[in-house]
């Protein structure tokens, strides 16, 4: 039978998912239009055992997996795209809730039933919680996001499933880009499906101690500095210009086409088979300047990601990055990599450090109120997101400019220490910067004197 909306989660506790299943046996009006898909891990025997029974004597359809726990909640997109391959292939929408979640709403699945087909493409999905009028910045989208949605089937297929981490949160991002690079406006907003006691589950920390509680934080914190990397976010894009293509060829009443993604060039682009000719492209190439850009209106529309540990990192490894680009870069291609996006990306970074955050010191370039904070991802952020020892890469910066570096590489490392501490404000253009690093240099060499002290 055609199904309205297959549910997918993944749960480990037996008497929560019993609570889920009763809630829907109880609020939805047909028990035929929608699915529950499971993922159990294969250790739990006892929730092998209860699935097992309860498939049998529900009134809706009930199927699950069983697969490896690997690192639980964290890698639990991997079967949630587990679970969508086995969803009815006619399923409309798909819902992805915990196994706290509980509808307040009788008839939920009447509510649903009006929307289908709202958009001919059928690409869009249902903003039900409590987040669902709200408008997300960039930094938004990890905290404040929409996390109960309702997507098509079809807005699944063209993102590829769930991308890496949370359902919830990368959809979000998604939707983001799609309005806000694509002026796409694909989300609905509904006011007529309501929930139970959504701040008194244990994904908003209800019931855990202290501790647990800030284990849980860290490793969130973790996940969403991963997630606001600029690789990360690039790759967000891309899923958006997929559904902005797809969108954009049905608009156009193509039927025959396909969505081929160049990589090279960074463009998703349409292919109608009956000519085999280009019909259109789609960019999804995302500059460093934009992206922290996104990220500086974030932090002025909420200063309190001023010092969010996963803006903090992503701030700290930017920095970092450009001052390694710096360094290395060939002094004949320095003057026009300055005036490409880099000179932008840089005045963003000295600004947001010197006159924003300030200074812990200008050795470090860390800040007071995020000391600390940024140090607590390490262990969960793998090296190769993480920039190590900023204080044993800003040491070595300034003993290269105090001893001297030959000529043909000062202006690089001037560009690098400028980003770590202070220059003269005369040499705040290209110009002036070759034109004082001598200056520079001696400023280094007091720094490094004052350290040493």
């Amino acid at each position: 039978m055609v199904k309205l909306v297959s549910i997918i989660t993944a749960s480990i506790h037996k008497e929560k998912l019993c609570g889920l299943f009763d809630n829907l046996e109880s609020t939805g009006n047909n028990m035929d239009s929608f699915e529950v898909l499971v993922k159990v891990d294969d250790d739990h025997q006892e929730m092998i055992d209860y699935m097992e029974m309860e498939k049998h004597r529900r009134p809706f359809s009930i199927r699950y997996i069983v697969t490896p726990k690997l690192d639980g909640y964290w890698s639990i997109y991997l079967a949630l795209n587990d679970l969508l391959k086995i969803i009815s292939e006619e399923t409309y929408f798909v819902w992805v809730p915990n196994d706290e979640i509980r509808f307040a709403t009788k008839g939920w699945d009447s509510v649903v039933r009006k929307y289908r087909g709202l958009f001919p493409d059928d690409v869009f999905y249902l903003r039900v919680s409590g987040n669902r009028h709200r408008k997300c910045s960039l930094v938004d989208c990890c905290p404040s996001g929409e996390h109960l949605g309702f997507f098509t089937k079809n807005w699944l297929h063209l993102t590829e499933g769930f991308g890496r981490g949370a359902a919830d949160t990368g959809m979000e991002f998604v939707h983001y880009y799609l309005k806000n690079k694509c002026g796409q406006t694909r989300s609905v907003p509904i006011n007529d499906i309501e929930f139970v006691n959504l701040e008194k589950t244990v994904s908003a920390g209800y019931g855990l101690s202290t501790k647990q509680w800030e284990q849980k934080l860290r490793r969130i914190h973790a996940f969403y500095a991963k997630l606001l990397f600029i690789g990360s976010q690039e790759n967000i894009y891309r899923l958006a210009q997929r559904l902005n293509a797809y969108i954009w060829a049905r608009e156009k009443g193509l039927s025959n086409f396909q969505i081929r993604d160049d990589k090279s060039a960074k463009k998703i682009l349409i292919k109608e088979h009956s000519q085999s000719n280009l019909s259109n492209s789609f960019s999804y190439k995302l500059s460093v300047t934009n992206w922290l850009n996104s990220i500086i209106d974030s932090v002025n529309r909420d200063q309190k990601y001023l010092v969010w540990p996963p803006v903090l990192a992503n701030l700290i490894r930017a920095k970092r990055k450009l001052a390694e680009t710096w360094i290395n870069i060939s002094p004949t291609q320095i003057e026009r990599a300055y005036f490409d996006d880099l000179e932008k990306a840089h005045a963003i970074l000295c600004d947001m450090f010197k006159n924003h955050l300030g200074f812990q010191n200008e050795l470090l370039g860390l800040t007071k109120a995020g000391e600390g904070l940024v140090d607590e991802l390490v262990e969960y952020i793998s090296c190769d997101f993480y920039a190590p020892s900023e204080s044993a890469f800003a040491n070595e910066l300034f003993a290269n400019l105090s001893s001297g570096i030959c000529e043909s590489l000062a202006t690089q490392y001037s560009l690098a220490a400028t980003l770590y501490g202070y220059i003269p404000k005369k040499a705040t253009t290209f110009e002036g910067i070759k034109t004082n690093s001598l200056q520079v240099r001696e400023k280094a060499e007091n720094i490094k004197a004052t350290a040493s002290g």
